[in-house]
């Protein structure tokens, strides 16, 4: 795999960021615009020896971090699925904290911060506050390519009651039965 200098370096880029765009710029190609690095970079990652020189280097850094996307996509799973009334009960006078040793490691991992103070007149006051959900499910839909354009302009289809289906390679739109 004999790859130019410039090339080596679009792959070490692409490795650290995941944006091919970022990628072409930093490698020092020259660039008339944005959209013709993204346009280039998506060409790049199209070459065979491209793609084999960064699947070599994401896997020493998964070697090197003991980090694999798998283990990322768990905790983001972790964060996008945790309940609130896994770490707590409650009703309109009281917040119950369950103790911690009867969490499982999924709840634990959701918790960002639990508080319990006094005010000035002794009452206590507890909280908890969970890690963020929505940005852990946003990012799930981006990894699952939920959140597309693409997929996006077929939900507004169907609520209208027209239906996107892919048939023998072309793409068709009828009304939902």
């Amino acid at each position: 795999m004999s790859l130019s200098i410039k090339q080596e370096a679009f792959c070490q880029e692409y490795v650290k960021s995941g944006n091919a765009t970022a990628a072409y710029f930093n490698a020092g190609y020259a660039v008339k615009s944005p959209k013709a690095a993204a346009v280039e970079g998506a060409k790049l990652l199209k070459t065979p020896n491209i793609q084999a020189r960064i699947a070599e280097l994401q896997a020493s850094r998964s070697t090197r971090t003991q980090i694999e996307s798998d283990k990322v996509l768990k905790e983001i799973a972790r964060l996008a699925f945790a309940q609130l009334t896994d770490v707590v009960k409650f009703n309109n006078e009281d917040l119950e904290i369950k103790d911690s040793d009867t969490l499982n490691e999924d709840t634990k991992a959701a918790i960002h911060k639990i508080s319990i103070t006094k005010d000035k007149f002794g009452a206590i006051k507890k909280s908890v506050e969970m890690h963020d959900k929505k940005g852990a499910l946003a990012l799930l839909m981006k990894y699952l390519g939920l959140d597309s354009d693409f997929n996006s302009a077929i939900a507004t289809l169907r609520k209208y009651g027209l239906v996107v289906y892919q048939e023998n390679g072309a793409w068709s739109i009828r009304e939902e039965s």
